[in-house]
């Protein structure tokens, strides 16, 4: 993975993230992995689907959806800023594997309809199918 070696980050991250989202799986009810212990030991241990990547580092098939909520104060209400792009998944479409376009793009304009900076935000949820992927997503936003 391009992300590990541009900087640096371990199997060790990697489970970090996957050990973190399956905790806050446990604790939700709505989640697939509701009340079901996945290890830290688990994950580490979990087979090899395409290096680096193992197992519990990649979801499960699931439809969901998301949306970030930005804005100034706690007391705000109205919507300010939404923004969208797209992007090719294809590799041979891409110049960069280690960044988002369509992620930095959304973002940058969500921050100027909404007035604020990645700087203001104080949760994110990311659409994390895959650990390497939120990493990438983290930064991308900012």
């Amino acid at each position: 993975m391009s992300k590990q070696l541009k900087y640096g980050a371990t199997q060790d991250d990697l489970a970090l993230v996957a050990y973190k989202n399956h905790q806050n799986a446990y604790f939700n009810p709505k989640a697939r992995f509701y009340k079901k212990n996945v290890s830290l030991e688990d994950i580490k241990n979990s087979p090899v689907v395409a290096s680096p990547l193992r197992l519990f580092d990649c979801s499960i098939p699931a439809n969901g959806a998301a949306s970030l909520i930005l804005s100034k104060d706690e007391t705000d209400i109205e919507l300010v800023g939404a923004a969208e792009e797209t992007d090719s998944l294809a590799p041979f479409e891409r110049d960069n594997m280690t960044s988002w376009d369509a992620t930095k793009l959304a973002a940058a304009e969500a921050y100027k309809q909404a007035g604020i900076s990645p700087d203001d935000i104080g949760v994110a949820e990311l659409h994390d199918a895959f650990t390497s992927v939120e990493l990438i997503s983290y930064e991308d936003l900012g």
